[in-house]
C-alpha cells in the first residue's frame, strides 16, 4: 500500500528500483508521520485525498496558502472540512511529499519526540516562497577561512576523532545541523531525495537537491575505506537508505556549496577546534602528525 502511495506522491513507477531503495528509509518516516497525526482532526481521510492535495500544491505552488486552501477544500468535498483540519492535512501532505517539517502549529500532531526543526507556512505566502525563503544561496553569514574542506570532514573522523554522534534525520531542515556541540544531523534518504527532486524540483531553488546530495557524499565518501566500513556496521541495525552508499564523489571546494556552505563550515570549525579526549581518539587523529609521533 505504501508503495502505491509513494509512487503516486512522487509520480514514478511502482516497480522502479529507485522507489524500492527509497522505501527502505521512507517507510519508517511515513509510519511515524501517520502515527503522530490526530486522525479525528484531519480533512484528508485517505491516501488519495493526500495525493489530490499534493497535486493541487504542485499546480498552484505560487498561490498564497489562503487561496490554495479554498481550491483544496473544493476537491475534498463532500468531506466535512474545518479550517483547522484542512490546514493540518495540507501541511501533513507536504511533509509526506517533501520530507520537510512544514508545521505552522502543533495542531494535529501528538507529542513529537525528535530533533526536528519546524517551518511555518504563513497564509500570505506560497509554497515556493516558504521554501525559497528558508534556503537562500546569497544568505551567507559565516566567514570563509579556507578554500577546501579537509578530507577529515567525514562521518568516520567526526565520530572516532571528534566524539560526535551522527544523527540520521528525515527532515531536510535539520540536515547538517550541529546539535548541542556534539552531534551532527545528516539527511540519510538519498534515493528519496532524488524522487522528490524529480516530482517537485521547481518547488526548491535551482540546484538545491543536487547540492544536498553532494553534501551527503562529502561526509560519506564512497572511496574512503574507513567510512564504508563505518556505514556497513550501521546498516545492520538502522533503517538506512542503501542509496547513500552509491553517491558520486563530491567536490571539497568551499565555493562549490552555496545553500549548505555555512553549516559545513560550522561543523568543520567545531571539529578543528576539538582535541582528542581519550586514547581511541588520539589513535585515530591524523590531523597533527607531529603530535601523533610524539605521543
Amino acid at each position: 500500500m505504501i508503495g502505491e502511495f509513494a509512487a503516486s506522491l512522487w509520480n514514478c513507477q511502482i516497480s522502479s528500483t529507485e522507489l524500492e531503495k527509497a522505501l527502505l528509509a521512507y517507510d519508517p518516516y511515513y509510519r511515524d508521520e501517520c502515527h503522530h497525526l490526530d486522525h479525528s482532526l484531519q480533512a484528508a481521510k485517505t491516501h488519495q485525498h493526500f495525493v489530490n492535495i499534493i497535486k493541487q500544491v504542485c499546480l498552484h505552488k505560487t498561490l498564497p496558502k489562503s487561496e490554495l486552501q479554498a481550491r483544496i477544500e473544493e476537491i475534498l468535498s463532500p468531506v466535512d472540512v474545518s479550517t483547522e483540519g484542512l490546514v493540518s492535512s495540507i501541511e501533513a501532505a507536504v511533509r509526506l511529499w517533501l520530507m520537510i517539517n512544514i508545521n505552522s502549529t502543533e495542531t494535529g500532531i501528538k507529542g513529537y519526540i525528535s530533533i526536528r526543526t519546524s517551518l511555518a507556512w504563513p497564509d500570505e505566502l506560497s509554497m515556493t516562497q516558504v521554501i525559497g525563503n528558508c534556503f537562500k544561496q546569497e544568505d551567507h553569514r559565516y566567514p570563509i577561512r579556507k578554500s577546501h574542506f579537509s578530507k577529515d570532514l567525514n562521518v568516520h573522523s567526526l565520530e572516532k576523532i571528534g566524539g560526535y554522534r551522527i544523527l540520521w534525520t528525515n527532515n531536510i531542515l535539520d540536515h547538517l545541523a550541529l546539535k548541542d556541540d556534539n552531534a551532527v544531523a545528516i539527511f540519510n534518504t538519498a534515493s528519496t531525495l532524488r524522487l522528490i527532486g524529480n516530482s517537485a524540483g521547481d518547488v526548491f531553488p535551482p540546484g538545491f537537491i543536487d547540492e544536498t546530495l553532494r553534501t551527503v557524499a562529502l561526509l560519506l565518501p564512497s572511496a574512503d575505506a574507513a567510512c564504508s566500513k563505518w556505514l556497513e556496521t550501521r546498516e545492520k541495525t538502522q533503517d538506512l537508505d542503501p542509496g547513500i552508499r552509491h553517491l558520486s564523489s563530491a567536490p571539497r571546494d568551499v565555493e562549490a556549496y552555496t545553500y549548505w556552505r555555512d553549516r559545513l563550515l560550522i561543523i568543520e570549525e567545531s571539529f578543528d577546534q576539538h582535541e582528542p579526549a581519550n586514547l581511541s581518539q588520539w589513535y585515530h587523529d591524523r590531523r597533527k602528525k607531529v603530535q601523533l609521533y610524539t605521543f
